[in-house]
Formats: structure tokens, C-alpha cells, sequence
């Protein structure tokens, strides 16, 4: 699984939301199969409507920068009014580290930039 960054945060879902200070990351473990880079957190930003069961998504401000490389890139962010209708995408995860729950970005791969674009986030994918 590569890692996403989304200007300086990892996207993902959360169950709780705590203080930063009570997460870190490991990224760029692909596998688990090293090299890995441990992240530490400055702070935990909830979705407007962060409600614990429904919507439970977060975003996670870095400490300090992360270097990217082959394993870990950034993320574009689509613009407003984007429209996503009808095109494949990809749910990225834990693969077989984990069934279901995934909290993974769902991505679109923009083929005017080349460029990966976040346009959800995966909550239950089985495959």
C-alpha cells in the first residue's frame, strides 16, 4: 500500500478522535516489508460533522515534513463542484492485512495531470 499525503496529512478514518499526541503513523511499509518511516502527529482535525458512528473521518497534521519517495507521495485535492460520475477509481487499503474496514483514500487518477486526486475515503471493502 503507498501512502497518501494530503497537504502534510495522512487521509484516512478514525474511530475516536483523541489527542494528536496519542497517534503515530509508520508509512511507506509496503507489505510490511520495510523500509518504514514513523510519523508523529501535531493534530487531530475532525470532520465538521464528526459523529463517532456515521461519519468518523479525520485528518491528521504531521509534526514535521515527511520526505517523499517512491513509497510515500502526495495527493491532490479535487476542486469544488468536481464531478466523479461514472469513472473508475481506486480504494486503497490495508489489503490482506485487513478485511472491511479499510479507511483508505479513493482515488482518481486524472488523466489531463497524471496525478492522483482523493475523491472519498473507503469505509467497508471486502474482496
Amino acid at each position: 500500500m503507498d501512502t497518501k499525503i494530503i497537504n502534510g496529512r495522512p487521509a484516512t478514518e478514525v474511530k475516536t478522535v483523541e489527542p494528536a499526541t496519542a497517534f503515530y503513523g509508520i508509512i511507506g511499509n509496503i507489505r510490511r516489508e520495510g523500509p518504514e518511516t514513523r510519523i508523529q502527529f501535531q493534530e487531530v482535525v475532525a470532520h465538521r460533522v464528526w459523529n463517532g458512528s456515521g461519519v468518523r473521518h479525520a485528518l491528521f497534521r504531521l509534526s514535521s515534513p515527511v520526505e517523499m519517495n517512491e513509497r510515500i507521495q502526495q495527493i491532490c485535492i479535487p476542486q469544488a463542484g468536481s464531478n466523479f460520475d461514472l469513472v473508475y477509481i481506486k480504494a486503497m487499503g490495508w489489503g490482506v492485512t485487513s478485511n472491511g474496514d479499510s479507511g483508505g483514500p479513493a482515488v482518481f487518477e486524472d488523466t489531463i495531470s497524471g496525478k492522483p486526486v482523493a475523491v472519498g475515503v473507503a469505509s467497508f471493502i471486502s474482496f
